[in-house]
């Protein structure tokens, strides 16, 4: 399996934090795991994590708070309690983000039916111009139609 260049700075970002954590939250955070993120890192990017600024107002990337609220979530969650709180948030910014994008596709949905229609009415028009043509054309060289 290769692993993105996005997904390595990614890492180095997570190593970062994992880094700045105190030994026994660190601990709490499988060996294995941490492992995983130091080894596949980007060795070249260094995701500079400020533990005096909130995730939201830093500039980290969108996998890398995805990967920490899991780690947060999977092995940091203090209790029972704050670990359904977190769910129930996480849950309810899943709901917000699939109606986001079920709106996004709509909205193109529906501009690719009205780009249709405007096609179609485009082509009938174009055939109903043709018709007049060909017809203006057999009134001129004597022919009538059938219809006449």
């Amino acid at each position: 399996m290769s692993i993105s260049n996005e997904t390595r700075k990614a890492f180095s970002e997570v190593d970062s934090f994992i880094n700045l954590l105190d030994t026994n939250e660190q601990e709490k955070i499988p060996k294995n795991l941490r492992n995983i993120f130091k080894n596949e890192k980007d060795k070249d990017y260094y995701g500079k994590i400020d533990f005096t600024k909130s995730i939201k107002n830093q500039k980290l990337m969108p996998e890398t708070i995805t990967i920490i609220a899991f780690l947060n979530l999977k092995y940091l969650c203090k209790d029972e309690h704050e670990r359904k709180k977190l769910e129930k948030i996480y849950r309810n910014n899943e709901l917000k983000y699939r109606d986001k994008k079920i709106k996004e596709y709509n909205n193109i949905l529906n501009n690719n039916n009205s780009y249709d229609e405007m096609d179609n009415s485009l082509t009938s028009y174009k055939k109903s111009f043709f018709k007049r043509v060909v017809s203006k054309i057999k009134r001129f060289f004597g022919f009538r139609s059938r219809n006449q």
